[in-house]
C-alpha cells in the first residue's frame, strides 16, 4: 500500500511518487477492452436509462445513451453508486463512511442520490444554465446526497468522480474558445466576503482539475446558502483511484506548483480545507447485504475496476 494512502481511504498531503509511473489511462483502456462486456452493469441498466430520461440528463459524449468507452468516469460513478441510489439502507451505509453521525439520507429525484446535479437555480450565473441542462455545458456535480445528522442538521455530499483523467501542465481555461473571460463569470462569487475560496490571483484556479473543483465548491456553497435540502453544510468528496498518479501527482497550475500534489494544492486555496476530502472508489461502495444480486454486483465491480 502506498505510504500516502490512509487507512480511512483518504489521500494525505505527502507528495505522490510519479518518478517511474506507467500510463494509467492506456493500461486501463487496454485491460478493459480485453475484459469486454457492456459499460454499465447490466442488471441495473434499464433503471439507469429510465432515470436519465425522466430527468432530462445528458450523457457524456452527447449521445442518446451511455457511452461504451470503458474508461468513462461518468459510467464508473454510476456503476459504483447506483445500488445506493435505489436503497435507503445502502445510501445510509455509504453516507456514514463520510458523516459518521448520519441518521438518514433524504430522498431526491425519486431515490437517495442524484446524478449530474446543477442546483435548483443558476447560482453561478452561467450563460447556458437551464433546468434541463444537467450534465451539459454547465457546472454539474457527478452525484449529490443530502444527509441528516443526529443533531438534526443536514449536510450535502458533493461527489466528483475521476477515473483515468489526467491534465496537462499550464493549460489555462481563463479565456474560453470564443474569447469570453471565464474569470468574469465567477469573479463576483470568488470575491464575495463569504466565498469559500481564499483571496488570491483568480488565474491560479483556471487550470483543470482546479477549475472544476472551484466551480463545484462555489455551487455547493450557493446550494447551502439558498437552503437546498435544508442543508447548512457540505462535504466535497473527490473520488480518484490511487493508481492514477498522473492525476494525483500533477499540479497543473503554475501558481500552485509549489504545493507538490493535486490535493495539497487544492486545499491551499480553501478557507475550510476540511470540507474537501480526496477518497478512493473503495470508500464509496456501501456494505451491500449478502444477497445474490448485491454479491454479483460487488464481484462485477471487483473484476471491472478492482474495487
Amino acid at each position: 500500500m502506498h505510504a500516502w494512502f490512509r487507512r480511512s481511504g483518504q489521500v494525505n498531503n505527502s507528495r505522490v511518487r510519479i518518478g517511474s509511473r506507467l500510463n494509467f489511462r492506456d493500461n486501463e483502456r487496454a485491460r478493459l477492452i480485453v475484459l469486454g462486456g457492456p459499460s454499465l452493469y447490466q442488471p441495473l441498466r434499464e433503471g439507469i436509462l429510465a432515470y436519465y430520461r425522466e430527468h432530462g440528463i445528458s450523457w457524456w459524449g452527447g449521445g442518446d445513451g451511455p457511452t461504451e468507452n470503458p474508461i468513462s468516469s461518468q459510467i464508473a460513478c454510476i456503476n459504483h453508486l447506483e445500488p445506493a441510489r435505489l436503497s435507503s439502507e445502502l445510501a445510509l451505509d455509504l453516507a456514514r463512511k463520510h458523516v459518521p453521525n448520519a441518521i438518514t439520507v433524504l430522498p431526491i429525484d425519486g431515490g437517495f442520490l442524484a446524478y449530474e446535479w446543477i442546483g435548483k437555480c443558476n447560482y453561478l450565473n452561467e450563460w447556458n444554465w437551464s433546468p434541463t441542462s444537467r450534465g451539459h455545458h454547465v457546472t454539474s456535480l457527478d452525484a449529490v446526497m443530502a444527509v441528516k445528522r443526529a443533531n438534526g442538521t443536514i449536510c450535502i455530499l458533493v461527489i466528483e468522480w475521476k477515473y483515468t483523467e489526467a491534465y496537462k501542465y499550464g493549460v489555462s481555461l481563463a479565456t474560453s474558445k470564443r474569447g469570453t473571460s471565464r474569470i468574469e463569470i465567477y469573479r463576483a462569487l470568488l470575491e464575495h466576503a463569504d466565498s469559500p475560496i481564499r483571496p488570491g490571483e483568480h488565474e491560479r484556479l483556471f487550470f483543470d482539475p482546479f477549475d472544476q473543483l472551484m466551480r463545484q465548491t462555489l455551487l455547493a456553497w450557493q446550494m447551502v446558502k439558498h437552503g437546498e435540502f435544508g442543508a447548512t453544510e457540505w462535504l466535497h468528496l473527490h473520488v480518484a483511484p490511487l493508481a492514477n498518479e498522473e492525476l494525483l501527482g500533477m499540479v497543473t497550475s503554475p501558481m500552485l506548483a509549489d504545493f507538490g500534489d493535486m490535493a495539497s494544492a487544492w486545499r491551499s486555496v480553501l478557507k475550510r480545507p476540511e470540507l474537501y476530502s480526496l477518497v478512493t472508489p473503495e470508500t464509496m461502495i456501501p456494505h451491500a447485504p449478502v444477497d445474490r444480486g448485491h454479491r454479483d454486483w460487488r464481484q462485477w465491480l471487483c473484476e471491472r475496476y478492482g474495487t
